[in-house]
């Protein structure tokens, strides 16, 4: 089965003499489960010249907003893995090409809302008020995440340059909390029921859609 959501990207790319590779696709679902959203990873090259410069970007960050997505762009990676079928290799990335990521604005969505309700849940155990380490380091992962995040709701409001910038901050701190993100899993645990179990489950998901950021090397 096609994806075409995918394809209308990859259309508006070549309108505007760019090529996309993908090499990652994840998805997550609404708070309700209504909506599924997806995020792409992959190599974007500028067919039309001959280094790749964040400049030439306008068109497409302002028509990726309007298809509902944010852009990061990632220009220091050199190589990113690439999976087919069984078998994966080391792709790397050159003068005219950059590491870019398309996220879905109701990934944030998702992670906002689920996030928020972990947090309640997190605050009304009894072990939080003992001052359990777990509940304690659960609710600072969230915290420093919704504070990463939050550039998102600026993102259509800035070019390339800004973009690039932000995208590696939030990839930086991706790395930087990439032992610290286990204790998201663990916070299902102490969840007060099943509803909100789920929540956490499913901001989980959501986590595990945005770190595709951290991918390449």
């Amino acid at each position: 089965m096609g994806d075409k959501t995918l394809d209308d990207i990859q259309t508006m790319l070549n309108s505007y003499s760019f090529k996309f590779t993908l090499c990652d696709a994840r998805s997550a679902e609404s708070i309700d489960g209504s909506t599924k959203y997806v995020a792409y990873c992959g190599v974007l090259r500028d067919a039309r010249e001959f280094i790749f410069e964040t400049k030439r970007l306008k068109n497409i960050l302002a028509s990726m907003k309007k298809m509902g997505f944010y852009v990061t762009i990632h220009p220091e990676v050199k190589n990113i893995r690439q999976f087919w079928q069984h078998t994966s290799r080391l792709r790397p990335i050159e003068r005219d090409e950059a590491m870019v990521c398309f996220i879905q604005e109701g990934l944030i969505q998702t992670f906002e809302e689920t996030s928020a309700r972990v947090m309640e849940s997190l605050k009304r155990n009894f072990l939080y008020f003992q001052e359990d380490e777990e509940i304690l380091k659960a609710e600072k992962v969230l915290t420093r995440m919704s504070a990463a995040f939050d550039p998102f709701h600026q993102w259509d409001l800035h070019e390339g340059e800004w973009v690039e910038t932000h995208s590696r901050l939030l990839r930086t701190f991706l790395f930087r909390e990439a032992e610290n993100t286990t204790y998201l899993g663990v916070a299902a645990d102490y969840m007060e029921d099943a509803a909100y179990r789920a929540y956490a489950r499913r901001l989980g998901i959501v986590v595990c859609c945005l770190e595709m950021i951290c991918r390449g090397e």
